[in-house]
């Protein structure tokens, strides 16, 4: 019988019988959906890995095992899955993260991805084996060390051979519980819940919880008269002995739908009056056993129903039994708007096949509206005519699947969905489209592995669709006071024997003074942060109210969040040249130019040379070397002479290099336009 339903020969004469609807991941185990709990290629998936792929996916962190016929994720990875696929459930969710963790859909196809969710649906979080516990996995420290550890952080004391909570946390506990359990106030306390073990977090709860506790007989002690009396009057209880009781076989049938829906034995024992007092702890784990092997048995007779305790107990149960029923018909109506069809038909022929009729609360149509299932779908799906058909439909797909798989390995040579429509009609005499050929390529696992996706490249787009600033100075690069706008940008300096090291300079785009110029053998994030922090703060109290711009171009390290972050920290705005276009940036390039004409870096052999030479060149390039397009000065004596200006002095210096950017701009407009006449010639 399905796990939550009463039993069919159970009475229905005094109150009426009510079927109960087992869990969605009962429904689902009813099923036969091939899904594994450690996330393998599923069968569906119906290809194998090729030894450039299996090379490839052993080298993400993602990934813990990776075999040509088996793929299994890391346990930290795949909570991290569930976690933002519980947001919102569906196969689109799971096939975004793996594609932006490295893992593209195209090489582990929809079979892989849908066994996944079907996991997640059955099992809910991950499990890391039988101890589930990621510390299992990824804490390799002793039981020594572990020990060392919470002692350390004051909580815990030594206790024989082994430790146990002191005294004084658990007097700090006491004020705490229950109002916030023992494993938030151990997070709280920076105490992983997972390190103190379960059985020392129990053990004190039970400690607690001692008062409330009923007392339990000692091993050896016997019943007191006063229990046997009550006991024998029990409807569920057998027979009376001195030392246990002994239950009858209709309680552990009775209870066998509610222990599988979740409810404790002591919660069993409460909802049949039976006092938790009258059973050891040895007692209990035997009736634990006996439920859950407990046989039908023969329906009570009329007497029992005489018996006002037993009709309490009974309408007691049923109420639990309508409780856990609704919440059945609440989970399998939630999960059915995400599921697949098949999955749908094998809930419909379960739904179809539950008994219906006087003797039961709920007729057909009401398990459907309950369910939210439409009642035309359910009759269309469910019918012989629909079966025939579905059949066929399938056995015409499997058709069409092997000719695509027939012209897919004809020649050889590795084809996409363009090359097989056009090479179907002589290789498998069929003609399909192109829609339908990528529908049953993805279905049967069959990827081309010719110019698949680059994750790099789709996460870097993404970057510029969120993260591009505006160009703010759209070359006015002079038309500002100095120490307001700063333009920067990283080159490679190639040294040495084959050595390569990376620049990150930054200029003032007004004076033309070189601000920073960090050196590093890296091209990564810290190269271009250490240039920004070496910038002035724009919250400095000389001038609270106006803003300094950095002026970049469109480099993957400038669209990066903790750049952006620590720049907006810092008060600074962001301001990005056109992608492609240098000459939105053309100062620092051409500083760039000068700088590698005249410093002699590529003589030097290792890197503290190099930047010993960048160092002095830089001294040398602000007060030393002269600009011819700053009245012929270095860019130190420049900025002195724009700042010993009065603002009369200043506003004639403007409307000069207004001229000027009028007139450059007017040149740079002529130049397009021929641009385009001569375009393709």
């Amino acid at each position: 019988m399905a796990t939550g339903a009463l039993p069919k020969e159970a009475p229905t004469s005094t109150m009426r019988r009510i079927k109960m609807v087992p869990n969605w991941r009962t429904t689902l185990r009813q099923c036969p959906t091939p899904v594994g709990h450690h996330f393998y290629v599923g069968k569906s998936m119906r290809k194998k890995f090729t030894s450039e792929e299996i090379k490839y996916l052993a080298s993400l962190p993602e990934v813990k095992q990776v075999t040509e016929n088996k793929l299994i994720l890391t346990f930290s990875f795949r909570e991290k899955l569930y976690s933002i696929w519980r947001e919102a459930p569906g196969m689109s969710v799971i096939r975004k993260t793996l594609a932006e963790t490295g893992i593209p859909y195209s090489l582990v196809g929809k079979g892989y991805v849908r066994d996944l969710h079907k996991n997640f649906l059955q099992f809910g979080a991950p499990r890391n084996g039988k101890l589930c516990s990621s510390v299992r996995e990824e804490n390799t420290e002793s039981k020594s060390e572990i020990n060392s550890l919470l002692i350390g952080t004051g909580c815990f004391e030594i206790k024989g051979k082994g430790i146990t909570f002191s005294r004084d946390y658990i007097r700090k506990l006491t004020d705490r519980y229950p109002k916030t359990s023992i494993e938030d106030c151990l997070r709280q306390d920076g105490i992983d819940p997972q390190l103190v073990g379960y059985q020392r977090i129990y053990a004190l709860k039970r400690k607690f919880e001692q008062e409330s506790i009923p007392e339990r007989r000692p091993r050896g002690e016997n019943l007191t008269s006063e229990q046997i009396e009550a006991a024998q009057n029990h409807p569920y209880i057998l027979r009376v002995p001195r030392k246990q009781i002994v239950l009858c076989p209709d309680f552990y049938w009775e209870a066998k739908a509610l222990e599988a829906h979740g409810m404790t034995i002591t919660e069993i024992l409460q909802l049949f009056e039976l006092p938790d007092g009258w059973f050891r702890p040895s007692s209990r784990i035997r009736i634990k056993y006996d439920i859950r092997n407990a046989v039908p048995v023969n329906p009570p007779d009329e007497l029992a129903w005489n018996n006002s305790q037993f009709v309490r107990i009974q309408r007691r149960r049923l109420i639990r039994l309508e409780q856990f029923a609704a919440q059945g018909y609440s989970e399998i109506r939630e999960k059915l708007g995400s599921s697949d069809p098949e999955t749908c038909l094998r809930v419909y022929e379960w739904v179809r096949d539950i008994p219906t009729g006087e003797k039961y609360q709920d007729s057909l149509s009401q398990i459907l509206l309950k369910l939210g299932i439409c009642r035309s779908r359910f009759y269309r799906m469910c019918s012989d005519a629909f079966k025939a058909a579905r059949k066929s439909r399938m056995e015409k797909e499997k058709q069409d699947l092997e000719a695509v798989r027939k012209t897919s390995e004809y020649g050889g040579y590795p084809k996409g969905s363009r090359q097989i429509y056009m090479q179907m009609a002589n290789v498998a005499n069929r003609h399909m489209s192109r829609r339908k050929i990528r529908k049953l390529m993805k279905k049967a696992g069959i990827v081309c592995p010719v110019r698949k996706a680059n994750a790099s490249r789709q996460k870097a787009r993404e970057y510029l669709k969120t993260h591009v600033k505006p160009n703010l100075l759209r070359r006015r690069f002079r038309l500002n006071r100095p120490g307001k706008v700063f333009l920067t940008d990283v080159t490679y300096l190639d040294y040495g024997e084959n050595q390569r090291a990376y620049g990150s300079a930054c200029k003032d785009s007004v004076t033309g003074e070189v601000v920073d110029f960090t050196i590093r053998s890296e091209n990564d994030l810290n190269l271009v942060k250490e240039t920004l922090l070496a910038l002035p703060d724009g919250q400095n109290e000389s001038m609270p109210d106006e803003k300094l711009i950095l002026h970049s171009d469109q480099g993957v390290l400038y669209l990066t969040d903790e750049f952006q972050n620590t720049a907006s920290s810092r008060n600074l705005t962001l301001s990005m040249s056109k992608r492609g276009n240098c000459w939105d940036n053309a100062p620092q390039e051409s500083f760039f130019g000068h700088f590698k004409d005249e410093c002699p870096y590529k003589d030097c052999s290792t890197l503290e040379e190099v930047r010993t030479a960048v160092k002095e060149y830089v001294i040398y390039y602000n007060t030393q070397r002269g600009q011819w397009n700053r009245n012929k000065m270095t860019p130190r004596a420049y900025r002195e002479y724009l700042l010993n200006m009065n603002d009369s002095q200043f506003s004639v210096w403007m409307e000069e290099q207004e001229k000027y950017y009028a007139e450059m701009k007017k040149r740079a407009e002529q130049r397009a336009v021929e641009r385009a006449r001569t375009l393709g010639v």
